[in-house]
């Protein structure tokens, strides 16, 4: 129901809201549910925007959830590839 939202949001609110923090949240929820495919896709876009600007650093949110839809819930894979960053 919350990605719904989130969808509808994205589609109704052109100017009104950051679009990628919209996404961002929206990758985040499809991790929350298991739906990783989804999760990394849209999160992969996002990190191909921030690379625009230099490389997402190791606190970002972004990398963050997509380290998690990557390595599918994986904590351990997720701080490892954290801290291979540092």
């Amino acid at each position: 129901m919350a990605i719904g939202l989130l969808d509808r949001l994205l589609e109704a609110t052109l100017g009104l809201v950051n679009p990628y923090e919209v996404r961002k949240v929206r990758a985040m929820a499809y991790s929350k549910v298991g739906r990783f495919e989804k999760a990394e896709r849209e999160l992969g876009d996002l990190m191909s925007v921030l690379r625009r600007f230099g490389e997402p650093g190791a606190g970002s949110q972004v990398r963050y959830w997509y380290l998690m839809a990557l390595y599918r819930g994986d904590e351990k894979k997720v701080m490892e590839g954290i801290l291979s960053m540092k």
